[in-house]
């Protein structure tokens, strides 16, 4: 896992781009079909380039909940056999990084 020095970014394009490149491959390892579906479609939004804010509002649904609060991710034993501990513990946090930038926009609007 990276230190905080090693995974800033003050562009928060980049950052964002960065976050979701790292959160993806851990969503095809999960593997349920709601994951599967979420990595197909953030794959698709990185691949047209579109603007930080369009991106923001296209992943909305994966990581905020209808009324404007963070989704979080339950813990399980078969995330923790499929990822391994540290590397569960990684994806649990990026996914809480990428809720916050997605909440943060959400309050700037």
């Amino acid at each position: 896992m990276l230190s905080f020095e090693e995974n800033y970014i003050p562009d928060e394009t980049k950052r964002l781009i960065f976050l979701l490149e790292t959160y993806i491959p851990f969503l095809k390892k999960h593997a349920t079909p709601k994951a599967l579906e979420n990595y197909k479609f953030i794959s698709k939004q990185l691949e047209e380039k579109i603007s930080h804010t369009e991106l923001l509002e296209r992943i909305e649904p994966i990581f905020v909940t209808e009324d404007g609060n963070p989704k979080s991710l339950v813990p399980d034993n078969n995330i923790e056999c499929k990822l391994g501990p540290n590397r569960s513990a990684e994806y649990f946090g990026l996914h809480a990084d990428l809720c916050f930038m997605v909440t943060q926009h959400l309050l700037k609007k």
